[in-house]
C-alpha cells in the first residue's frame, strides 16, 4: 500500500472511532427520551434535563419534549447521512483497492518470463487476478466494518 493508502485506511480507522461514538450516543439517547415524554415531571426533577429546561427557559414541559424530540430526529437523520457517508468511503476504498490490485496482479502474470507464460492458461489467470483482488479488498471492507462494530461495543 501506497503512503496515501494508509493515510485513507488512518482516516478511514477514526472515522468508525467516530461513527461507533455516534452509534453509542444514538442507543443512548432513546431511553432518556421515552422516560421523560412518559413522566414530565421528571424534566424539572432531573438535574441534567432541568438545567437544558432553565437555559433555554421553556415555559412548558410539552415545549421541552419537543425541542427534544427535534434534538432526537436530527440526531438520527444526521447519524444516517455520515454512517451513508463512511460506508461510501469505505467501499470507494476498498473497491479502488481492488482496481490496484488486479493491475498489480496483472503486470506480474505479464511480466513473467515468456516460456512461463505460454504454459500458463488465460482463463485461470484472468479468474485469479479477479479472485484475489476481488477477496483482498473485501477482507479491507470487512476488517474496517468489524473495527467499527467492535468499537461500538466497546
Amino acid at each position: 500500500m501506497t503512503k496515501k493508502d494508509k493515510l485513507n485506511l488512518f482516516i478511514l480507522l477514526i472515522m468508525s472511532i467516530f461513527l461507533s461514538i455516534i452509534e453509542t450516543i444514538g442507543i443512548s439517547a432513546i431511553m432518556p427520551f421515552i422516560t421523560l415524554a412518559s413522566n414530565p415531571s421528571n424534566i424539572t426533577s432531573n438535574a441534567y434535563s432541568k438545567v437544558v429546561y432553565d437555559l433555554f427557559g421553556f415555559s412548558s414541559t410539552t415545549n421541552f419534549m419537543v425541542f427534544f424530540g427535534f434534538i432526537l430526529i436530527g440526531f438520527y437523520i444526521f447519524r444516517a447521512i455520515y454512517s451513508i457517508f463512511y460506508n461510501y468511503l469505505l467501499n470507494k476504498f476498498s473497491f479502488g483497492r481492488f482496481h490496484t490490485f488486479a493491475f498489480r496482479l496483472f503486470k506480474n502474470y505479464t511480466n513473467l518470463p515468456y516460456k512461463r507464460f505460454v504454459k500458463k492458461n488465460s482463463a485461470d489467470m484472468v479468474k485469479t487476478i479477479v479472485n484475489e483482488a476481488y477477496h483482498l479488498s473485501q477482507y479491507i471492507q470487512n476488517f474496517l466494518m468489524m473495527l467499527s462494530e467492535i468499537f461500538t461495543i466497546l
